[in-house]
């Protein structure tokens, strides 16, 4: 499973490697979107920057099973417009991050009814005070949930804005991308998810112990498959709560990067066991530290006219 650290936001999957040509340190992902480490910055600025977007690696979860699912009205979705996931990002015991993902109103795009996903991430005031980061990410996929239709990045940091746009030319098998002035074409495999909403087909899988996990995700630069494997059921807690849930492992032999650097790298992904499949905690050792996303509260989807519920579940 790839998994993608962005620049104070986390986001998902793809393989993190060190490029050596950047000069000033550039840890891209085969998830497209690059994570940069300024040469002046101390230590403790590279790890804040890092667990600030750490949480996007709950939408590393870039996998489901090899044999396509395709929703009916007999295999309700396990998610619903109006469904808020809450986040908390922790490093050295210090809250670095938050971030939340949420299912949007069904929309139209094209002329075809889609699903809108958002996820929005931003470092707390503490972390702020020394790396502000805002991060908006939005997701088309088909009403089936088969494939990604668009995917957009808008990135804010101190005085800095980055744009980037992933637009799904199936009839061409082609994705349009645009990151700010350049512009590239990627070759499609089939039913291939964006970096957000794979996290959203992800929940649609039966889970089992020992189960492997493949499935294509595309980004800026390139369309590849992310690996996965199903470990076990443990209890866990998190949120203040235990869960019953399936320990998910991706995997990270041929992630560069921080995860070269350190052999015992490894990340963990607790996701609740049961139809909703939701990850309820992840855990990341790599070569500069160790962080863990937490989730915090959820927002239920009601029937019209009524208040959303929140509260931890």
């Amino acid at each position: 499973m790839p998994v993608v650290l962005t620049a104070g936001c986390l986001v998902s999957a793809a393989v993190l490697r060190r490029s050596a040509a950047a000069a000033d340190g550039f840890f891209s992902i085969d998830c497209c979107i690059p994570f940069r480490v300024n040469r002046y910055m101390t230590s403790t600025q590279r790890l804040i920057r890092l667990a600030a977007c750490l949480l996007l690696a709950i939408t590393a979860i870039c996998w489901c099973s090899h044999e396509p699912v395709i929703a009916s009205p007999l295999q309700p979705f396990p998610f619903a417009p109006g469904e808020k996931l809450h986040y908390a990002v922790y490093w050295a015991g210090i809250k670095a991050a938050e971030a939340t993902l949420e299912i949007m109103p069904m929309t139209d795009l094209d002329g075809k009814p889609a699903w809108h996903f958002v996820m929005t991430a931003q470092t707390t005031p503490l972390v702020a005070a020394i790396y502000p980061v805002h991060d908006r990410i939005e997701s088309w996929a088909d009403a089936d949930m088969t494939r990604a239709l668009r995917y957009t990045e808008f990135k804010q940091k101190r005085f800095e804005v980055k744009n980037l746009s992933i637009s799904f030319d199936w009839e061409s098998n082609t994705a349009h991308t645009a990151k700010n002035e350049k512009k590239r074409l990627v070759k499609l495999l089939p039913g291939a998810f964006d970096p957000l909403s794979i996290f959203y087909f992800f929940r649609m899988q039966e889970l089992s112990e020992n189960l492997e996990l493949s499935r294509p995700v595309a980004d800026r630069k390139r369309c590849m498959q992310g690996v996965a494997n199903v470990r076990g059921r443990e209890t866990v807690q998190s949120g203040g709560r235990l869960w019953d849930t399936w320990l998910v492992e991706p995997d990270l032999r041929r992630i560069e990067g921080v995860f070269k650097k350190n052999p015992d790298a490894r990340m963990q992904i607790w996701v609740s066991a049961d139809e909703r499949r939701i990850p309820v905690l992840v855990k990341s050792k790599v070569a500069v530290g160790s962080f863990t996303a937490e989730l915090v509260s959820i927002e239920s989807p009601q029937p019209a006219g009524q208040p959303p519920s929140r509260a931890n579940k």
